[in-house]
């Protein structure tokens, strides 16, 4: 994932967040602390920074983390949390498999079935 789909997905994360009455913690990369994929870090004015890290990571890995801070920066219960979570996937998967989704909304064709008795596959 580049710099600029992370801040892509961020603002996308962050607007959905909101939108459903929750807190939209800042995001940054990469962590502080060497070694780490995430942090969370807690300020005194009560806002809530996620740092992940993007380098030699899948953009899944890195979107499951934003997500998880956003649920970490609200201490949402596990109901919450999961409807939550479910709502924000909705949101990374517009942007990280757009292809996919055109694909799924695509009208399916019915398929003709034709029952075949046996010795009717020597004409088929």
């Amino acid at each position: 994932m580049t710099s600029l789909e992370f801040a892509e997905l961020a603002r996308r994360l962050s607007s959905a967040a909101r939108h459903e009455g929750f807190e939209a913690p800042l995001f940054r990369s990469p962590p502080r602390s060497p070694g780490v994929d995430r942090a969370l870090r807690r300020s005194a004015d009560g806002t809530t920074t996620v740092s992940v890290r993007l380098k030699h990571r899948p953009s899944v890995a890195v979107a499951n983390d934003m997500i998880d801070g956003i649920l970490a920066a609200n201490r949402l219960e596990r109901v919450a949390a999961g409807h939550q979570r479910d709502l924000l996937w909705g949101v990374a998967q517009e942007l990280l498999f757009p292809d996919h989704l055109a694909e799924a909304s695509t009208p399916v064709r019915p398929v003709s079935v034709v029952a075949l008795r046996p010795g009717d596959a020597a004409a088929a």
